[in-house]
């Protein structure tokens, strides 16, 4: 019986590719945050940011879910939301200063973006300031 004989020598054509256990460490953690961006994008598709993932999943998720639920009411109403959601967004608010743990990360930003906004806010100022002082100087000479 002359049949065709199996080898288990490598065969050279194939001797090039990496066997999965042979990967570098580099390469396998691109696949994985490949896998990752992949899962939150089919998450976005679904209709979830990742931010509300994170926010759903603290100790807040309640009434996260509370005051995203009170944002869409308010845009399909065609309602002012800052207005009408506001009392359900300082419990919001509340509840994530109890938990900084959890939310420090967001916490933080937030503030960055007050401070941003206050010294925009007094830079504005300080030129209407000044001015207002060169135009009364130009009045008086």
């Amino acid at each position: 019986m002359g049949g065709a004989s199996i080898t288990t020598e490598p065969n050279s054509s194939n001797s090039t590719l990496p066997l999965p256990s042979q990967k570098n460490d580099g390469q396998s953690e691109n696949v994985k945050e490949e896998e990752e961006e992949e899962e939150e994008d089919a998450e976005e598709e679904k209709g979830e940011c990742g931010f509300c993932l994170f926010m759903k999943a603290g100790p807040c998720g309640e009434r996260f879910t509370a005051w995203e639920q009170c944002v869409k009411e308010s845009e399909k109403n065609k309602d002012y939301a800052a207005a009408k959601c506001v009392e359900v967004f300082k419990t919001l608010d509340e509840c994530m200063k109890e938990n900084q743990d959890y939310y420090d990360f967001f916490l933080r930003a937030e503030k960055a973006e007050l401070e941003k906004e206050e010294d925009l806010m007094s830079e504005s100022s300080e030129h209407k300031a000044s001015s207002i002082g060169d135009s009364t100087d130009r009045q008086e000479g």
